[in-house]
C-alpha cells in the first residue's frame, strides 16, 4: 500500500509537471510529439491529434517531445520549438514548475477546507509519552507521571525541567507523582544532538527519553476561509522549503542529511500514510514545491538551465553555437548522474537496513504458506 501510494503521488506530481509543459506549449503553437507519464516500455498508449500518449513500465518520471526541440531535426517550421522567440520557449519550459508550485497550491486550500490537526503543546511538567529504549521508561516512569523535582531542584513547568535535565551529567534523581503517591527514581542519561527545524545542528545535551501531553484539534475553514488559510500555509512552506535548499548548499546543512531520493519518498510516504491523508496532501504539497525550486535551478538539462540558456540567448541576439551547447549538455548530465547516484548511496544506506528487515520479515510470513500450498512431487 505505501508503494501504491508513493508511486500515486510521484505519477500525480510528474503528470501536472508535464501536462503544464504540454498545455502551455499547444498554446504558443508548438506540435506536441509524445507525452509520456513513466520511462521504459509502454505500459498503454494512444493518440489523440498529433501526440502519442503514453504510460511506461517505470514511474520514475516523465517527459513531453516537442515538435523540433533539436537542432537535428528541426526543419524551421513554424510549430517547432526551436523556431519560437526566447521568451517564448521560455514561457513553455517555466511552465512545468509553474504547474507543480501551483498543485501545491491547491493542496493547501484542500488541507485547509477538510481540517488539519493543529497541537498545543502543554507546559506542565507532565509526561505525555515515552520513547522506547530510552532510560526513563527502563527506570519505570509512566505516561501521566507528573515531574516534581529534577536533582531536588523543584519544577513547575516543562521548560524548566527539561533545562536541568538536558545540563545534567551521567544521571538525574527524578521526584514524580503518580495518582496519589510519591516516587523517587535515579535515572541514567543519554546524550543526543539538539536540531533545529530545519536539520540544523543546535547543541548536545543530555536526555532521558520522554516528552509533554499535546492536545490535537482538527481546525476547518469553509470555501472562502479555506482559500486564505491554504494561501498562508502555502507561503510558509514556500519559504521553508527555500531556506533548507539555502542551508544546503551553503553546507549549514549536511548533503546526506538533507537530501533524499525515491527510497526516502517511499519512507516518508510510509510515515505519513499512518498519520492519515492530511498529512499525505501536505507531504505532496512539500515534494511539489521541492520539484519546482529544483528544477529552476540554473544547471543546464534541468528546466531551469534551458532558461538560463534561453536568457543569454536574448542577451546576445542569437543562439549559442552546437559545441557550446554541446558542453553544456554534458556537464549538466555529469551533475545530474553525480547526484543520482550520491542521493541513492545516501538513501541505501539511510533507509536501506529498515526495507531489508521487512523484506526478511515478509519472506519469513509468505514462503512457508506457500510452501504449504505447493504439492510434494507424486502427490
Amino acid at each position: 500500500m505505501t508503494l501504491l501510494v508513493a508511486i500515486l503521488i510521484f505519477s500525480v506530481l510528474v503528470m501536472v509537471h508535464e501536462y503544464s509543459h504540454f498545455i502551455v506549449a499547444r498554446f504558443s503553437g508548438v506540435k506536441v510529439e509524445k507525452f509520456s507519464i513513466g520511462f521504459g516500455p509502454p505500459l498503454f498508449q494512444f493518440k489523440k491529434g498529433d501526440t502519442l500518449f503514453l504510460v511506461c513500465a517505470v514511474p520514475l518520471g516523465g517527459y513531453v517531445k516537442l515538435a523540433g526541440d533539436n537542432k537535428d531535426e528541426a526543419r524551421g517550421t513554424p510549430e517547432e520549438f526551436l523556431s519560437k522567440s526566447p521568451g517564448i520557449k521560455s514561457r513553455i519550459v517555466a511552465a512545468g514548475p509553474i504547474g507543480n508550485y501551483l498543485l501545491a497550491g491547491v493542496l493547501f486550500c484542500l488541507i485547509a477546507f477538510i481540517g488539519y490537526p493543529k497541537a498545543d503543546v502543554s507546559s506542565e511538567p507532565v509526561i505525555g509519552s515515552l520513547e522506547e529504549g530510552y532510560p526513563a521508561a527502563e527506570a519505570g516512569l509512566r505516561e501521566g507521571d507528573r515531574i516534581l523535582a529534577v536533582d531536588e531542584t523543584e519544577v513547575d513547568d516543562w521548560e524548566h525541567m527539561a533545562e536541568l535535565i538536558h545540563a545534567a551529567q551521567q544521571r538525574v534523581t527524578v521526584s514524580y507523582q503518580r495518582g496519589e503517591n510519591t516516587f523517587t527514581s535515579t535515572v541514567p542519561l543519554k546524550t543526543k544532538v539538539l536540531r533545529d527545524e530545519y536539520g540544523r545542528k543546535l547543541e548536545e545535551v543530555s536526555i532521558m527519553g520522554i516528552a509533554p501531553q499535546v492536545n490535537t484539534e482538527t481546525v476547518r475553514y469553509g470555501f472562502p476561509g479555506a482559500l486564505l488559510k491554504g494561501g498562508e500555509l502555502w507561503i510558509k512552506l514556500t519559504a521553508r522549503v527555500a531556506r533548507s535548499f539555502w542551508y544546503i548548499l551553503t553546507g549549514s546543512i549536511s548533503f546526506r542529511e538533507g537530501a533524499g531520493g525515491p527510497l526516502a519518498i517511499v519512507y516518508y510516504t510510509a510515515q505519513f500514510t499512518k498519520m492519515g491523508v492530511v498529512q499525505v496532501l501536505n507531504f505532496a504539497a512539500a515534494l511539489n514545491i521541492s520539484l519546482a525550486i529544483i528544477n529552476l535551478l540554473p544547471v543546464p538539462v534541468l528546466d531551469g538551465g534551458h532558461l538560463a540558456v534561453f536568457g543569454l540567448e536574448r542577451i546576445r541576439r542569437k543562439p549559442l553555437s552546437e559545441r557550446a551547447e554541446g558542453i553544456l549538455m554534458k556537464i549538466g548530465i555529469g551533475l545530474i548522474l553525480l547526484l543520482v547516484l550520491t542521493v541513492s548511496y545516501n538513501d541505501i544506506v539511510k533507509y536501506g537496513p529498515k526495507y531489508w528487515d521487512k523484506i526478511m520479515t515478509l519472506k519469513q510470513r509468505v514462503l512457508p504458506s506457500l510452501r504449504n500450498e505447493i504439492p510434494e512431487a507424486g502427490q
